[in-house]
C-alpha cells in the first residue's frame, strides 16, 4: 500500500482546518450518541435537575465542494437530532427533536498574484430549530392539569440563526505534525417560545420563569487550536480545542440563577484510512458547560442551571474524499 499524501491523510469533516493542497471534494457522516451508561463526565448526577437525559442521538451529514476559483470551496452540513428526557412529575416523558445546518464559503486569499496557502477566510450562516413540543399534562404545586382530548396545555419550541466570520492559519511542524490556529465571530439571534391559551397554565408557567417571549442576541467569539498527528501511514490522531466567549443582548435573566458566558470544548479523534479515499473515525467530545455556545437554542433562563457542569458524548463516522 502506498503511503498517503499529506492532503489525503487529512480529516476535513466540520473541523476548523486548512488542507495542505487545494480543497478536495469531500463527503462525510457522523453519528453522536449519549446515554447514562456512557456518561463519562457524570453530567446527570451533577446537575441537580429532576429532568434526566435518557438518550441523545444525532446524525450529521456534510460535504466540501471545491469551486471554480482557485483556493475556494463551499463547506456545509445538515443535522437531525433527538433527545429522550424523563421527569418524576408530568410531563414525565419528552422527546424534543431538532434540525440544524451550516454553510461556509472557504477562501484562501490571493493578492497581486501572490497566494497564501496556509491562511484562509470563511464567511457563513448557521442555525438550529426544534420541532414544536406538545404538552398535555402538567403537575405544579401538587395540582395536576390534564388537557382535553385533542388539545394541549402548552406548546414549546426554540430556534437560533446567525452569520459567522472566521480566520484560519496552518503551521506544518513536520511531515507528521500540523497545527491550526483560528478565530471566529458569530452573531446569533435566539428565540424560545412557550405558548398556551389557558390563563391558569400561563400563570403557572410564568411562576416558573419560563423563557422570555422576545428574541435575544448572542455575540460569540470562538478561539480554535487544532492538531493532526500521523502516527502511521494509515492511522492518525487529531484534536480540536475551542474557547467560547459569549455576550448577550436583550436577554432577561432569571432571579437567583447564574448565567454562563464562557465555555471550553475538546474533541479527540482516532482515524483509520484503509486507502486514499476512505477514512473511518471515532470521536470523543468533552465540554466544560454542557453545550454552551455550540447549540445556542438550548440555552435560556429557565434551564441555564443545567449548563453548570461538564458534559461529554461519543461519536463515530466516515469520510470519503474523491
Amino acid at each position: 500500500m502506498l503511503p498517503l499524501s499529506d492532503s489525503e491523510r487529512q480529516a476535513v469533516l466540520d473541523r476548523p482546518v486548512i488542507q495542505a493542497k487545494q480543497p478536495s471534494r469531500t463527503y462525510w457522516a457522523r453519528r453522536d450518541y449519549f446515554d447514562p451508561a456512557l456518561d463519562f463526565l457524570d453530567y446527570q448526577n451533577n446537575t441537580g435537575s429532576r429532568s434526566k437525559i435518557r438518550r441523545w442521538s444525532s446524525l450529521r451529514l456534510g460535504s466540501q465542494q471545491p469551486l471554480r476559483w482557485k483556493g475556494t470551496a463551499l463547506r456545509f452540513w445538515l443535522e437531525q437530532g433527538e433527545q429522550v428526557i424523563s421527569r418524576p412529575d408530568p410531563p414525565k416523558h419528552l422527546s424534543p427533536e431538532y434540525q440544524a445546518g451550516e454553510i461556509r464559503f472557504h477562501w484562501r486569499p490571493r493578492w497581486r498574484g501572490q497566494s497564501f496557502p496556509d491562511d484562509a477566510l470563511e464567511v457563513g450562516y448557521l442555525g438550529h430549530r426544534t420541532r414544536s413540543e406538545t404538552v398535555t399534562q402538567l403537575k405544579q404545586g401538587g395540582v395536576t392539569l390534564t388537557a382535553a382530548p385533542g388539545t394541549a396545555l402548552f406548546r414549546s419550541s426554540a430556534r437560533d440563526r446567525g452569520w459567522l466570520l472566521a480566520v484560519r492559519h496552518r503551521s506544518t511542524l513536520s511531515c507528521d505534525w500540523v497545527l491550526y490556529f483560528g478565530a471566529e465571530y458569530r452573531d446569533m439571534t435566539i428565540e424560545s417560545r412557550t405558548l398556551s391559551h389557558d390563563r391558569l397554565v400561563t400563570a403557572l408557567l410564568a411562576a416558573q420563569q419560563i423563557p422570555q417571549s422576545t428574541p435575544w442576541k448572542e455575540k460569540q467569539v470562538v478561539l480554535n487550536l487544532s492538531a493532526d498527528w500521523s502516527i502511521r501511514p494509515t492511522w492518525q490522531i487529531a484534536f480540536d480545542l475551542e474557547h467560547f466567549h459569549i455576550n448577550r443582548h436583550d436577554y432577561l435573566p432569571r432571579k437567583g440563577f447564574v448565567d454562563y458566558d464562557h465555555n471550553m470544548t475538546l474533541d479527540g479523534y482516532l482515524f483509520w484510512s484503509p486507502n486514499h479515499s476512505w477514512r473511518f473515525f471515532v470521536q470523543g467530545h468533552a465540554s466544560q458547560h454542557f453545550v454552551l455556545g455550540d447549540k445556542p437554542f438550548l440555552y435560556n433562563r429557565r434551564n441555564n442551571h443545567t449548563f453548570r457542569h461538564p458534559f461529554g458524548l461519543l461519536s463515530f463516522g466516515v469520510q470519503y474524499q474523491g
